[in-house]
């Protein structure tokens, strides 16, 4: 790793407050700079997190950072633990920075590592809390806690620090827990838990720091209940953690309650594709107008970070309720009331409806997953005003970074009884009362008969390259209003012998052209399909068509590649540029401008085309919506449509009974 020039990138030199690279290091290793080894991994990581901030997530740089990174923790990990720094040695003023930089993490090591008299065991559970977090990976190999380590300053993000009134990083958390300033658990709970509602309130829901910070925010409370249930079972009592620290049912349930809606808004399929998305956005153009789903969904998503809901049963009922509406539509009465426009808008689409069908089975599979069914024992009752919902203890049961309640509880709700075999009753049901859409051009255009006089050829020449059956290529743009290159794929190349007279008047004598024309099945670019602006675009993505073009070969301008995303997740052509390279992943409707997920590609690769397995699976690339799931809100007029406004009302208990077997406390 070499420093850019400040010729070539000078904005490097303003983000990043302390530039170095290899040849630095290599500089200071020479001059015994370097008091300790800890010194030179402090300025290695230094080098590392320079990277990580200044490159995109998804750079070759910021890989081989965390690749780079990796190798040496593991190396240092063979060594074994290390002294900390000889008094008496003074540092090099050269490098003090980049130890005081890393100085708060390093420090932190020896709390677990050399737990002496000073350290206290209420710093210690702070310190694997803490520990939990930072080191947290996905299991792509990736550090989910970069972004929160250092805040950027106000010069970089001055909309941060007017939207956000307690700023706080973790560097500040690890100095203030090194200086001893925590005297409460709780206390060093709430600023870990303000870092990441701090995350969520200045990003979009859609945004990969949110869905990170969603994962981070599962494990911190994973941990700390962990801690929380071993310390209270075996009754020791640690200075700082009182009575009051024991597991709390009402907050648990409701970060139970925020972290099931998050899981439902971030809910990916298997290609990473978000299934709220077709909801979201529409699945038409950017001209559709905005459904009533997307308006709930908006609506739904303030009322649980208002905190308005406390019971489990009440969220599963109003989330299924609006992934219902997604499959069947509109009441008759409201669609009659509907301008054409209108109604077209909310009649649910087929990838609606299997991304509702599909996002109301990961519900009861999240729920059941994080509330943990409880097994059959028996029931005491207590008092439980505000939490609305059961709770138990479980034993022998172990935490796992989902949950939000303190190992060993669950939750006993009336919502556990409906289950997934229920569901797909209901859905068999909804299938044979509602008929769903069906897509009129779905696949690539059907290849229509040879004409007379027609045959076909394998390959043709034009501009020095050779273009083949069933290769990629770009054409040059067919229409005025086109800039970019077309993309599509060659399905037929004909040759057709044209018979002309020359010189009639003279003579008799007949000659012979031939003619040949280049069929190619169209992909189309996200600016000429035009999807919804609320659509989270793929990186380099293209829709499939059912739309056709003859083109003449002296239009083709080039070789390209397209490849379905599963093909693309799982490989990667060897010979081809990466900027010639393209996803697709939808179907787009030229008919019913509607876009749908492709089932079946069929396409097989062109020849002389190679592809490689990758070493693990690539994660692809989402762009940000250009219109945030906050507008749809404002864009529906909500008096037009039922169920708009959430907590949806319920009915009165009938009983006292029922409430109480509602609000009953359960241990086994």
């Amino acid at each position: 790793m070499i420093l850019p020039s400040k010729e070539d990138y000078p904005d490097y030199y303003e983000v990043i407050q302390e530039p170095i690279d290899l040849t630095i290091i290599k500089e200071r290793m020479d001059s015994n700079k370097y008091p300790t080894h800890q010194a030179m991994v402090a300025d290695l990581r230094l080098m590392f997190n320079n990277a990580r901030r200044y490159n995109e997530e998804d750079s070759q740089v910021y890989r081989d950072a965390d690749t780079l990174d990796r190798v040496v923790k593991k190396r240092l990990k063979s060594l074994g633990p290390y002294a900390s720094c000889p008094q008496g040695i003074p540092r090099s003023p050269g490098i003090r920075s980049s130890q005081d930089l890393a100085s708060p993490y390093g420090n932190l090591a020896t709390i677990s590592q050399h737990s002496g008299p000073t350290t206290s065991p209420l710093q210690r559970l702070m310190y694997e809390v803490f520990q939990a977090v930072r080191e947290y990976r996905d299991p792509m190999g990736r550090q989910l806690s970069t972004p929160f380590l250092r805040l950027p300053s106000k010069a970089e993000l001055p909309t941060y620090y007017e939207f956000i009134k307690r700023p706080i990083e973790m560097q500040e958390i690890a100095k203030f827990l090194l200086q001893g300033g925590y005297t409460e658990f709780e206390e060093f709970m709430s600023d870990i838990f303000l870092m990441f509602d701090n995350a969520c309130a200045f990003n979009e829901p859609d945004s990969q720091i949110y869905r990170d910070t969603l994962v981070l925010h599962q494990v911190a409370l994973a941990k700390r209940n962990m801690l929380l249930s071993a310390a209270f079972s075996s009754g020791t009592v640690i200075p700082g953690m009182s009575p009051s620290n024991a597991p709390d049912i009402v907050p648990g349930v409701r970060r139970l309650l925020t972290s099931l809606h998050n899981a439902m808004l971030t809910a990916c399929d298997t290609d990473g594709r978000g299934l709220v998305d077709s909801l979201i956005a529409g699945d038409g153009t950017e001209t559709s107008v905005t459904s009533a789903t997307a308006a709930r969904l908006a609506a739904l998503h303030r009322s649980v970070a208002a905190g308005a809901y406390k019971r489990l049963d009440c969220l599963q009922s109003d989330w299924l309720e609006v992934l219902r509406r997604a499959r069947v539509g509109e009441e008759e009465e409201c669609m009659a009331a509907l301008s054409e426009i209108d109604a077209k808008s909310n009649l649910p689409t087929p990838q609606q409806r299997q991304d509702a069908a599909e996002l109301a089975r990961r519900w009861i599979r999240l729920r059941d997953s994080m509330c943990r069914r409880a097994p059959s024992g028996s029931i005491l009752n207590a008092q439980s005003s505000m939490a609305g919902e059961s709770s138990g203890s479980e034993s022998g049961s172990s935490g796992t970074p989902g949950m939000s309640l303190p190992t060993g509880w669950h939750i006993v709700s009336t919502a556990m009884s409906y289950t997934e075999a229920v569901l797909e009753r209901d859905l068999k049901d909804e299938a044979t009362q509602h008929e769903p859409m069906v897509f009129s051009d779905d696949g690539e255009e059907k290849l229509p008969p040879l004409e007379e006089g027609e045959s076909e050829l394998q390959s043709v020449e034009s501009k020095g390259k050779t273009f083949r059956v069933g290769d990629y290529v770009y054409i040059e743009p067919l229409r005025q209003d086109v800039t970019q290159y077309h993309i599509g794929r060659i399905t037929r190349i004909s040759e057709t012998f044209v018979k002309s007279k020359e010189g009639a008047e003279s003579s008799n004598k007949v000659a012979e052209t031939t003619e040949v024309k280049v069929r190619c099945a169209m992909y189309m670019r996200p600016s000429e399909a035009k999807p919804s602006r609320r659509r989270r675009l793929l990186a380099a993505e293209v829709f499939r068509t059912a739309a056709g073009e003859v083109v003449p070969p002296s239009k083709l301008s080039g070789h390209c590649l397209v490849m379905h995303i599963p093909h693309f997740i799982r490989s990667r052509p060897k010979n081809i540029e990466e900027r010639d390279v393209y996803v697709c992943e939808s179907q787009y409707s030229i008919t019913s401008n509607l876009f749908a997920k492709i089932r079946r590609w069929g396409a097989p690769t062109p020849s002389g085309i190679e592809l490689e397995d990758r070493q693990l699976p690539f994660v692809p690339t989402r762009l940000p919506p250009s219109e945030p799931l906050e507008s749809a809100l404002e864009q529906v007029n909500t008096n037009s449509f039922s169920c708009m406004a959430f907590p949806l009302p319920r009915h009165p208990q009938v009983s006292l009974a029922s409430l109480l077997i509602n609000e009953a406390f359960a241990c086994s």
